[in-house]
């Protein structure tokens, strides 16, 4: 006994816990927790993820489906329909896009629109009544330009135009969206074909979107038809069973987030909380305090983070990157508490402060991976950066 007197007792902080003789039940709490949060973390952000990522990749098929020509043989009975009709060349030049509003599910754009044509002096695009949006606002009007030399004439006509769209928001707030507007004609395709000039309409090389980049602008040509005549007799030489047909030019720009600012702004209050939670968990670790008193705070910054991005969407919204990043928290939160729980019941039940703080300790580490790499994969999958 006397060569043992000088050394003094092995403290708790000294002391570590054998992992490779651990008993049953420690065993199946650890390998279950573990287990736990990896299949319902790590299924939830494979199928999350995968969404996003499906969603950005459509943006690109989207945009060439949109890009096509008409049919060969609609396009075939459109000639045929508009053999005397007046052919007239169009282009666009999109000097701004000044407003996009998700909330009010609309785009306001400024554009320059270009006509030439031969013959019918009749033809007037000063007639704000010829050419209107659809589901589109003309706020201005204007001729910018005009000449009319022997039976050649050309107008130029500024339109300041308010659209309405729904917008897609599963990517919200790093979403990428393609703009579109749609010029219909008040005469049919017996009297006028609208050819859109592909290679004359381009873009202000300045243009501007707060919070958006240009990422690229194109222009197609569509044909509408309508099997509603209306009792208009100038429709009568359609044949019972044909449609009433209109040209009308497509043009469509895609804008992408230049940043991350709003994505932060959305969330900076859920990764308070979410560290909130780990400090919560690391205190019940490695001081022995209880801190689920302090834990519901966590939930109060969860709810007034999820209020600031619900207020920037419009309520019918798709599911997408808003709601999982919030669902992950929140489920960090949830799951963290969980094992503040466990821990406290293997100090207090099972009486084993060793084990308490090595569960605490591999469960702390594994929500920190978990937070790191779902805090990135998410966004990733979503923005086109």
């Amino acid at each position: 006994m006397a060569e043992h007197q000088g050394e003094a007792p092995e403290s708790d902080e000294e002391r570590r816990f054998d992992w490779r003789h651990m008993e049953r039940w420690q065993l199946r709490r650890l390998v279950g927790s573990i287990a736990a949060v990896l299949i319902i973390f790590g299924g939830f952000l494979v199928f999350a993820c995968s969404q996003l990522y499906q969603d950005k990749i459509a943006e690109e098929d989207y945009w060439d489906r949109n890009m096509e020509a008409p049919a060969p043989e609609l396009q075939e009975k459109i000639d045929t329909y508009s053999a005397d009709a007046t052919r007239v060349e169009t282009a666009i030049y999109l000097e701004q896009v000044a407003s996009v509003n998700i909330k009010s599910s609309q785009f306001e754009l400024m554009l320059n629109v270009a006509y030439r044509w031969t013959g019918d002096e009749t033809l007037d695009f000063s007639d704000p009544e010829l050419i209107h949006f659809y589901k589109g606002t003309i706020k201005l009007h204007q001729v910018m330009d005009e000449q009319h030399v022997g039976d050649q004439h050309y107008q130029l006509v500024r339109y300041d135009v308010v659209i309405n769209k729904e917008f897609w928001t599963p990517r919200f707030p790093l979403e990428s969206h393609q703009l579109r507007f749609f010029m219909e004609p008040s005469m049919n395709v017996g009297r006028l074909v609208l050819i859109p000039m592909q290679d004359e309409s381009y873009t202000n090389p300045n243009l501007d979107v707060s919070g958006y980049s240009l990422e690229r602008f194109g222009v197609q040509e569509y044909i509408l038809g309508s099997d509603h005549k209306m009792l208009n007799p100038l429709y009568d030489s359609y044949a019972n069973d044909d449609p009433i047909y209109k040209t009308e030019i497509m043009g469509q720009v895609e804008i992408n987030r230049d940043s991350v600012g709003l994505y932060v702004k959305c969330f900076i209050a859920l990764y308070g909380t979410t560290a909130w939670i780990l400090l919560c968990l690391y205190i019940c670790t490695f001081r022995r305090v209880d801190p689920l008193g302090m834990i519901g705070a966590a939930f109060f910054g969860a709810v007034s983070n999820i209020m600031v991005g619900a207020n920037l969407v419009p309520d019918a919204l798709q599911l997408g990157l808003l709601e999982y990043t919030n669902f992950f928290g929140v489920g960090i939160i949830i799951a963290g508490t969980a094992v503040v729980i466990s821990i406290n019941a293997i100090r207090k039940e099972r009486e084993n402060h060793d084990f308490a703080k090595f569960y605490g300790f591999v469960m702390l580490a594994l929500f920190v991976v978990m937070v790191l790499v779902g805090n990135t994969a998410l966004p990733l999958s979503a923005w086109m950066v």
